[in-house]
């Protein structure tokens, strides 16, 4: 999880252009039976998660999206530094002349300047928003709208498809239900920062808890879409990247799907 600033994501009407028009592109690949393989749905929807986080530009670059991935899965290891800095390197241009109506010109204006600009609870356990904080911003607002774009959203059309009722209200509640039956992040570990005691059981700062969130939501309808949107209730623990105290990206990437 990386701080992000809720007001950097564009609003539905700025990206839902550009987005319609990756998704004709990807429904104009079927086959003839109108099937849409794999091999077209994913690298399509990758596309369009580029397109409407870093701009137009950034729609063909299809090594952004895998310099991400290989970043990602060599967290804890030796060579992440050096990925990180690739990602850090790759995504910076999509920065210096952000597209307008993209995650990318919301970042650009400075909202990610600090941790001021991020609600408290968002910045618990996080990277500061300095030293590159808006290009991990920029790669972490990327890496949750790819995964909700590529994954979440063929979840929910599934859902729907098999008629289940939760799933019939549309498109923002088939993806909140995705989300919560199919989260991508099915746990985290997150380091206690302030002593607590819970069932007569005292816990200390630094200890670390395994949770699900699933676990942590009390109310069960904490993330269901509060408008058309599919805009989730904050403070849920995001599905998308673990965050005990939710995710703004979490949000945004929702929306998309």
């Amino acid at each position: 999880h990386v701080p992000f600033p809720p007001d950097a994501a564009p609003d539905v009407p700025e990206f839902a252009g550009p987005l319609a028009e990756e998704l004709e592109r990807v429904a104009g690949a079927r086959r003839d039976d109108h099937a849409l393989p794999w091999e077209v749905w994913r690298p399509g929807l990758l596309r369009a998660a580029r397109r409407v986080v870093a701009g137009g530009a950034a729609a063909d670059d299809t090594l952004l999206s895998e310099v991400l991935l290989r970043t990602a899965a060599a967290a804890g290891t030796r060579a992440h530094d050096g990925r990180a800095a690739a990602l850090t390197r790759r995504i910076a241009p999509y920065l210096a002349d952000p597209e307008p109506g993209t995650v990318a010109a919301g970042l650009a204006r400075g909202t990610a300047a600090g941790p001021a600009g991020v609600p408290a609870a968002r910045t618990e356990g996080a990277t500061p928003a300095d030293g590159g904080g808006r290009e991990k911003a920029l790669a972490h607002a990327l890496a949750v709208v790819s995964e909700a774009a590529v994954t979440t959203a063929l979840q929910a059309l599934a859902l729907t498809a098999a008629g289940v009722p939760e799933a019939a209200g549309g498109p923002a509640g088939a993806v909140a239900l995705a989300l919560r039956r199919f989260p991508p992040v099915e746990a985290a570990v997150h380091p206690v920062r302030a002593r607590f005691v819970w069932e007569g059981l005292a816990v200390d700062p630094g200890t670390e808890i395994l949770a699900a969130p699933g676990w942590l939501r009390e109310d069960p309808d904490a993330d269901t879409p509060v408008d058309g949107g599919g805009a989730l209730r904050p403070g849920p623990p995001s599905p998308l990247c673990g965050a005990a105290t939710g995710c703004a990206a979490t949000a945004f990437a929702a929306r998309v799907a």
